[in-house]
């Protein structure tokens, strides 16, 4: 389209057409070089673009000339002078346009030129592109001349394609010949989305909401890897504007493929993807999952009619969505395949309305995962923002979600809860009470299940039993507990765990214990409705670890530092109760504390067999740390440890007199491997100020074909995983000296990937 419009310092123009394009374009001269004025002057483009938030909004691009180039032009149009006239102007193209056909002046205004700005060139195959131009450039704050073209109207297909701007200035000699020259490329290829997400990272506001609005469907940028026999292409498939995937098969066979690496990384720590889909006809539709070690997708995993209410089950029977696990693959390993759709006959539709990456524990506040015995217009179940509320008599847990959960790997549940018209709650497994129940007081508002629990072995196979739940309270005579005819439950931060090696700990033949791995370490035990004295029986694999560690020293000395508090005390009056031959021996805290206090099983032996002991006096609910360091010296010689994160501590080392020489102290991380064989490659350690002795770092092996590095106050060191071998398989922090001495310091470390 050609416009010419004097006096404006921006020129706007529509685009009516689809656009794509990628990065990387070369913009070369196209003209003979001279000792002409033009030659001479410095042209450039403004390094990117930028977004425009008035009416209409758009992509912006610029470029610039300096103020005394600038005049060396103007002063040369006119009678006389070198030029009658010049023209300033911008082009805009899809890069990938650009990429193919360099914009340059045969391309663009040459004889045979394969670009036009023509718009009433319907005709021609010419690819179509904005011309914007204007006789004057106008003057920045910075004292720099520019020409701005703006793309305004972007359809929302288009939001995630790239537009590349390129200036140009043209001089008409008086002979009547143009000669033109071309800004320097500046990184120019930019989409809305990107500089609209540019604008939000340096705080600009948005008060129309212009910039929240070319962002809201970001994630969805490149998930389309292709589109066979479709109407669609993978640059236009996707409506940024609503999130919407609408493709109709141009003839039989039509396959959509998802990509692979968008799908993993937005999906990072979800379980499933969750695709609601529909027609806007009829369409036979195939989700084609690849199975890692498979030679094909699963042609039957997934085939269904779309109608425009969704997913057809049978007559008038529709669902919204399927999900597909990011974590099974089993199912499908987006490690390494794309995930294929399949629409049948020519002319169907499918449209993916939306893609939600589900994690299984919010999925927990739908209505669909629960059930109640209400017949009321909400079934009893009301969702509200991040809770669910359900009431009855009887309600509870569909058997649905606890399959789901546990064949993602899941083994233990904990959600907050409010309870309300009653004072105890009744929740149990729904098919038989005695494989496990709770009964929860109002005042707990903790809840907390071992799943494994849930899982009945079957002659061909497992079933799933749902948790049931009943509102009650205490009889007339306090005796016992009385059904309600109704209860509310609001059910808030739902947490799911993967606590395999305490699942399957010794709970004394209680099914009521929970014993679960939490967050940041810590091993929370829930013994409500479990009794006195309810306690739990380590596997001896994982008690050996710290209580029969080579590198932690001899049994003289080896200490296992416990650190916990109470979550919830019930009538407990000291700490959780604690041994290593599986009997009690002593308590974390002699008080039942609520916050984190630090206890030391010192000079710990071990006989083949052994188990560590962790159970409660009366009912209540701890979490116990039994951190990963192990120390090769006890507190009785001065050795202290302070628990201040997952992943940060503070303690006294010390060095203790050895005949002529001294004995330094060690903590040896028992878990090294663990987190090798969850892929971390390195691991950086970070020490506070110290002033005495000398801190190291490694596998413990020193000498020329050791690997234990200085760690020198306020310094960090990056330790490579691959040096910590079978003879040397744990990470150790020695602290030594050549007197008796000690030191406090604050350690920090991470493990890390790459």
């Amino acid at each position: 389209m050609k416009t010419k419009q004097k006096n404006l310092w921006i020129v706007i123009l529509s685009v009516f057409f689809a656009i794509s394009l990628l990065f990387g374009i070369g913009v070369k001269k196209a003209f003979a070089a001279s000792d002409s004025v033009l030659d001479s002057v410095s042209f450039t483009m403004q390094n990117g673009a930028s977004v425009r938030k008035d009416e209409p909004t758009g992509l912006r691009f610029r470029s610039l000339l300096s103020k005394e180039d600038y005049n060396k032009l103007t002063e040369n149009v006119g009678e006389g002078k070198d030029y009658t006239s010049l023209t300033f102007g911008m082009l805009i193209a899809p890069q990938d346009y650009a990429e193919k056909k360099e914009l340059n002046e045969a391309n663009v205004f040459g004889k045979n030129a394969v670009y036009t700005f023509d718009e009433n060139d319907t005709d021609s195959e010419k690819l179509k592109i904005l011309n914007l131009y204007d006789n004057e450039m106008h003057e920045t704050k910075d004292g720099e001349m520019s020409f701005t073209g703006i793309l305004t109207n972007v359809k929302s297909v288009n939001y995630n394609r790239k537009f590349v701007g390129v200036g140009y200035i043209k001089a008409v000699d008086k002979n009547g010949k143009a000669a033109y020259k071309f800004a320097s490329a500046n990184d120019n290829a930019r989409s809305v989305i990107e500089v609209a997400q540019v604008a939000i990272e340096k705080g600009e506001t948005d008060t129309d909401g212009v910039l929240a609005d070319f962002t809201k469907y970001a994630s969805l940028g490149g998930i389309v890897r292709s589109v066979e026999n479709g109407d669609k292409t993978p640059q236009n498939a996707v409506d940024y504007k609503t999130g919407e995937i609408s493709v109709t098969a141009t003839e039989n066979n039509l396959y959509i493929n998802l990509n692979k690496e968008v799908i993993s990384a937005n999906g990072k720590g979800s379980d499933y993807i969750r695709f609601y889909l529909k027609s806007t006809n009829a369409a036979e539709f195939q989700l084609l999952p690849h199975a890692k070690g498979s030679n094909d997708v699963t042609w039957g995993y997934f085939n269904r009619q779309l109608d425009p209410p969704g997913i057809k089950q049978s007559e008038e029977v529709y669902t919204k969505y399927v999900d597909i696990p990011l974590n099974d693959t089993s199912v499908h390993d987006f490690s390494q395949y794309d995930l294929r759709f399949r629409v049948v006959g020519a002319g169907q539709n499918i449209t993916i309305e939306k893609i939600e990456y589900v994690s299984l524990a919010q999925d927990l506040l739908k209505v669909d995962n629960w059930y109640s015995d209400r017949s009321l217009d909400d079934g009893g179940r009301v969702e509200a923002n991040d809770s669910i509320s359900v009431r009855g008599w009887q309600f509870g847990i569909s058997a649905e979600y606890i399959q789901k959960a546990i064949e993602a790997g899941y083994t233990h549940l904990r959600f907050d809860y409010k309870l309300e018209n009653s004072g105890y709650i009744l929740m149990q497994n729904g098919n038989s009470w005695q494989a496990y129940y709770k009964r929860y007081a109002a005042s707990v508002q903790t809840a907390r299940f071992d799943l494994s629990s849930f899982k009945i072995a079957e002659e061909n196979g497992f079933s799933y039993a749902k948790i049931g739940m009943q509102g009650q309270d205490l009889n007339d005579t306090g005796s016992d507990y009385a059904a309600k005819t109704e209860a509310t439950l609001t059910v808030t931060n739902p947490a799911l765990f993967k606590s395999t090696e305490t699942a399957s700990w010794n709970k004394d033949g209680r099914n009521s214990i929970y014993c679960a791995e939490e967050e940041n370490g810590f091993i929370v035990l829930d013994t409500v409705s479990a009794g006195n004295d309810a306690h739990i029986l380590s596997s001896t694999e994982w008690w050996a670890k710290y209580a029969n560690n080579a590198q932690a020293g001899g049994v003289g000395q080896r200490t296992v530092i416990l650190s916990g508090k109470y979550l919830y005390t019930g009538e407990n009056n000291r700490g959780a109760v604690f041994g290593g031959a599986g009997s009690g021996v002593g308590t974390v805290g002699g008080t039942a504390n609520t916050a984190i206090v630090t206890e030391y099983m010192n000079n710990v032996s071990y006989t083949e067999g052994n188990q560590f002991y962790y159970g409660l006096d009366k009912e209540g609910v701890y979490a116990l740390n039994v951190n990963e360091f192990v120390s090769n010296r006890n507190s009785s010689g001065g050795f202290k440890f302070e628990y201040i994160s997952e992943n940060s501590f503070k303690a006294t080392m010390i060095v203790t007199p050895s005949g002529n020489a001294t004995t330094g102290n060690d903590l040896v991380n028992v878990n090294l491997q663990k987190y090798i064989e969850a892929g971390y490659k390195f691991v950086s350690i970070t020490v506070s100020a110290y002033t005495n002795g000398q801190l190291y770092v490694g596998n413990g092996a020193y000498g020329e074909s050791g690997y234990m590095l200085g760690l020198n106050s306020e310094s960090t060191q990056v330790l490579d995983l691959s040096k910590f071998t079978a003879a040397n398989p744990n990470l150790v922090i020695a602290f030594a000296a050549n007197s008796a001495t000690k030191e406090t310091f604050t350690i920090t470390y991470d493990f890390f990937a790459q």
